[in-house]
């Protein structure tokens, strides 16, 4: 079956069934076509005491055509349809060939943790020298995992190694090191070569100014585009940005980055304190900040410490954007 069809950003197959779920704890789904940022999910709908419910579970993305799974604690009860759902921008065909239930058996079980594992997140900066292996699911990590069964092997080595054959002990535990380094350079190996294919597929032909819209934080630069032409790049001007969140988080700062050369103050969720501003400095909320809130009748921007007198710039649920007039007296 290929999917074409996108509604919404999203595509949707299924098909009706009649499947008691106590019978199956495993399933496998060979997709084609899949890039790594669209997002797979095996959908079903669940009969149990008279109710129907529509539930999903996330498919890892490995770079191969085929997962599988272990079924959730919510796949339970009378399965009446299942099918997939892909969310994301449109882009190839999708082949779907096949999707199998399984019974509960070691092999079955052995593809769930191998595609726990190979399970792809995008690279960070600090991948260039650790290997960051989380676990899929409830899949444990793959570190613990490989230093577990190594610390195993190297028991096993040193109680052979005993009488006579002990002089081959320290030969056999460098091998078992050895053999668990190369298993994880490998994975490591492997996610970088895949990262490169999604860097290739994400960025090539592209040009450079419009690169930023296609990264992983295009959001943040699409919103710092709209609120540029608002602000004016005069460094005596300044920008302060609010964040609810404790310390200098990841959309803060790189939406100070996209707001360069403007001046942006980045230390807080507290309005700035009197003598630290002037009339025409601009307050910027980036998300939902519970202690702040701006009082269109009075034309207060309010925090638990102060209010200051401020204008509405531009106001959406992303981000609110204020020019402050001056400060406001104190109640």
């Amino acid at each position: 079956m290929i999917i074409h069809g996108w509604t919404g950003g999203q595509a949707v197959v299924h098909r009706p069934v009649h499947l008691d779920a106590a019978d199956y704890a495993y399933a496998t789904i060979s997709l084609e076509g899949l890039a790594p940022a669209q997002q797979a999910r095996l959908a079903w709908k669940a009969q149990e005491d008279g109710v129907t419910t529509p539930v999903t579970a996330r498919l890892p993305w490995t770079g191969r055509g085929e997962v599988t799974i272990a079924l959730p604690a919510a796949w339970r009860g009378s399965i009446s349809e299942i099918g997939l759902l892909v969310a994301g921008e449109p882009g190839m065909p999708l082949r779907v060939r096949h999707l199998t239930l399984h019974e509960t058996s070691i092999s079955t079980w052995l593809r769930t943790r191998r595609d726990d594992w190979l399970h792809f997140s995008p690279w960070q900066l600090v991948d260039i020298n650790f290997l960051r292996a989380h676990g899929f699911g409830t899949a444990p990590r793959l570190v613990p995992a490989v230093l577990a069964v190594c610390a195993l092997f190297a028991v096993l080595a040193l109680a052979a190694g005993r009488g006579p054959r002990r002089r081959r002990a320290p030969l056999a535990l460098a091998l078992v090191f050895a053999a668990g380094w190369l298993l994880l350079d490998a994975a490591w190996q492997r996610k970088l070569l895949l990262q490169l294919g999604v860097t290739r597929d994400t960025f090539g032909g592209v040009p450079a100014a419009e690169r930023p819209g296609r990264d992983i934080d295009a959001h943040l630069f699409a919103l710092a585009q709209r609120l540029a032409p608002q602000l004016p790049p005069d460094p005596s001007r300044r920008v302060f940005l609010l964040y609810a969140a404790k310390g200098h988080q990841y959309d803060r700062l790189k939406l100070q980055y996209h707001l360069l050369p403007r001046n942006v103050f980045n230390f807080g969720s507290s309005l700035p304190e009197p003598g630290t501003f002037r009339a025409g400095d601009h307050v910027l909320l980036l998300g939902s900040i519970p202690s702040v809130a701006f009082d269109a009748t009075s034309g207060l921007l309010r925090d638990d410490d102060r209010a200051l007198a401020a204008s509405p710039v531009d106001v959406t649920d992303a981000a609110a954007l204020y020019r402050l007039e001056a400060e406001a007296p104190a109640p």
